[in-house]
């Protein structure tokens, strides 16, 4: 995402394009994007949060795995932050011994 950005790439064709890849995948069960910046050639900052699915943000239990980078364009620099939910964890059985 950061790279197409950096390309010049509009934020709301890059978000259809980002959801539509993920949705295609099975182990993914929900998706929440979160990218703050410039986001358009107002020099005003802005903060977009978008997400698909479930996103359980509470537990301890679910598996989630986050991804956090930057691109730098020519409007200032947006942060971009991915998490994707991809079940809950299995429980461990503990053997005395």
């Amino acid at each position: 995402m950061a790279r197409k950005l950096e390309s010049r790439i509009t934020w709301q064709s890059l978000r259809q394009d980002f959801l539509k890849k993920v949705a295609g995948e099975k182990d993914i069960r929900g998706i929440k994007v979160r990218v703050g910046g410039c986001l358009e050639k107002g020099g005003i900052a802005q903060h977009k949060t978008i997400s698909q699915g479930r996103m359980p943000s509470n537990t301890l239990d679910s598996l989630i795995k986050e991804a956090k980078t930057e691109a730098n364009t020519i409007y200032g620099q947006i942060g971009i932050v991915v998490q994707i939910y991809k079940g809950k964890k299995k429980k461990l059985k503990y053997v005395n011994t």
